[in-house]
């Protein structure tokens, strides 16, 4: 009880980050949708911490979000387009539609993969961690 907050604070998004840190390697293989929808999850309990200690945060607060927010939306995008093939496979289409639409899932997948790997390229999750350790 008589932690000081930022202590507690610290702690916590390191924990979370942690649980970030440790399915970004398996996330980034593209075939590993597992992988990467335990990975979504664990980016959003990581915002959601980040988000309760946002008034700690100052200026900087707005720009890790965001990028919280992008890979969550990027990671939920895939595992949508992931769920949906596999409705696409057991539904009642004709062969030629149903390779149609597994198709062109797949390839909205893979821009939705690129830009997941461009933005671990141009903001990992190191550098956010970082981040919050120089704030904090």
């Amino acid at each position: 009880p008589f932690t000081p907050l930022h202590s507690f604070v610290r702690d916590a998004l390191s924990s979370r980050l942690a649980d970030v840190l440790k399915l970004v390697p398996a996330a980034g293989d593209e075939v590993n949708i597992a992988a990467q929808h335990q990975l979504r999850i664990a980016v959003k309990h990581f915002r959601y911490c980040l988000e309760i200690v946002s008034f700690m945060l100052g200026n900087s607060y707005p720009e890790i979000h965001t990028t919280l927010k992008k890979y969550q939306e990027l990671l939920g995008s895939m595992h949508d387009l992931d769920v949906f093939a596999t409705v696409s496979r057991e539904a009642d289409f004709s062969p030629s539609t149903a390779t149609l639409i597994v198709k062109e899932i797949a390839i909205q997948r893979g821009n939705h993969f690129a830009d997941f790997t461009v933005l671990l390229k141009k903001q990992p999750f190191e550098s956010i961690g970082q981040q919050l350790r120089n704030i904090l």
